[in-house]
């Protein structure tokens, strides 16, 4: 199929490369050949990310989180048998075991990076911090039920997940230089993929919070968002463990 380049943005050197036709609805089979990544491709960067978070004090178990009820009884979502795709205690970040009820591994790397980079780099933020949310206010700020929220109050949550993103896609950059064998076109696909997948699941939150339904998650999907803006990682990370645990992300429907 012959390849689509999009120009984004202001610099003749930033570019998009799309790969295939935009599908008259995003699914979870058809959203990677949009944007010409394979699974092979998301397995070998999963791997690349899961040392990258270890490497950085994050502990990663994979376990069912199954009515995980015992996290935060006031979401809605827990009054019906169903399951999170993640969740975590500031120091671990607990992936739901079951891939089809996730979305694939797409999505597992997803919440490894907005979860494990992300955030935890939010809630860890020690010191001197450039971040706008950081420490234990990120970390208070991600307890928040913002359900039936007013939309002043929802936007301090689009801000704190929007910072979350663009966190993980700056480091994200950073674990894709050191792999190799992806071409330059190769990152630069897999980039927007991530950022629009940060985009859309912003998005799927933002209805979540203001009609409290769970809808299919490519539903929300947006395609050929521009770049986030660079941040500042000149930061230190001292991990802490928390008391309670935190539901970054809920179930979402996004194996449809």
């Amino acid at each position: 199929m012959k390849e689509q380049i999009k120009q984004k943005g202001n610099k003749k050197n930033e570019r998009t490369f799309i790969a295939g036709r935009m599908p008259e609805h995003f699914t979870s089979k058809n959203v990677l050949k949009y944007y010409g990544v394979s699974d092979k491709d998301i397995k070998r960067l999963y791997e690349k990310v899961l040392t990258f978070v270890k490497e950085r004090g994050v502990h990663v178990i994979i376990k069912s989180l199954e009515n995980a009820i015992e996290f935060k009884k006031d979401l809605p979502t827990n009054t019906k048998k169903h399951h999170e795709t993640c969740v975590s205690d500031g120091q671990t970040v607990y992936l739901h075991n079951n891939l089809h009820e996730v979305g694939g591994l797409k999505a597992r790397l997803y919440d490894l990076l907005h979860v494990g980079i992300g955030h935890y780099s939010q809630w860890n933020a020690f010191g001197n911090c450039p971040l706008k949310f950081s420490g234990n206010g990120a970390w208070e700020t991600g307890q928040i039920n913002f359900m039936g929220s007013s939309e002043k109050e929802l936007s301090v949550a689009k801000k704190y997940e929007r910072e979350a993103s663009w966190i993980y896609i700056e480091n994200l950059k950073t674990i894709l230089s050191q792999i190799n064998s992806f071409s330059h076109k190769k990152k630069a696909r897999i980039i927007q993929f991530y950022t629009d997948y940060a985009v859309s699941d912003l998005k799927y939150l933002m209805t979540y919070y203001r009609t409290g339904k769970v809808r299919k998650f490519y539903d929300s999907w947006i395609a050929g968002n521009k770049r986030f803006p660079r941040v500042n990682l000149n930061f230190t990370l001292k991990s802490k463990r928390r008391n309670h645990q935190c539901i970054p992300l809920i179930n979402s429907g996004r194996n449809k």
